[in-house]
């Protein structure tokens, strides 16, 4: 199996709400956390990530991309708990871009199945409603998720 490292993915990762299912009903993850606040923790049970790339096309056809990873807290290394671990939460910025985005969203699941949904990007139409903060632009960096899955 080829790893991909979000490092590698750089900036291009993001996720978008459609990959994010509820625990019983495939509802979204709800927008989560302060400034300052950790994303997971010791009773996390998993991720879902969901990397979304929008190109207006410069006068041609506009392109839309996403690609989904889903792990389990016991699929995962200690290296990459670790990388979660060291996710905290930054104030939202409103940068947006005019001729197309990337964006991540991470959802973590919670031991009792609640989902917490963040994303890396504060620009207006692109926040998640209702966030009061963002993942760092950097969150993603040591953690290899590997073969993407498919995007629900």
């Amino acid at each position: 199996m080829q790893m991909i490292g979000l490092a590698a993915v750089g900036a291009c990762l993001l996720l978008v709400t459609g990959c994010s299912g509820g625990s019983d009903d495939d509802s979204p993850g709800q927008p989560s956390g302060e400034v300052g606040s950790h994303v997971w923790s010791a009773s996390s049970k998993g991720i879902e990530v969901m990397r979304e790339d929008y190109s207006s096309g410069f006068g041609g056809p506009s392109t839309i991309s996403r690609t989904c990873w889903s792990l389990t807290a016991d699929m995962m290394d200690d290296a990459q708990r670790s990388a979660l671990e060291r996710v905290v939460l930054v104030p939202l910025t409103g940068t947006c871009t005019a001729d197309g985005y990337t964006y991540s969203e991470l959802t973590v699941v919670g031991s009792n199945g609640a989902r917490s949904m963040y994303r890396d990007t504060g620009c207006s139409f692109l926040a998640a409603p209702g966030a009061k903060a963002m993942l760092p632009r950097d969150w993603s960096i040591g953690l290899i998720l590997g073969e993407p899955a498919e995007c629900r």
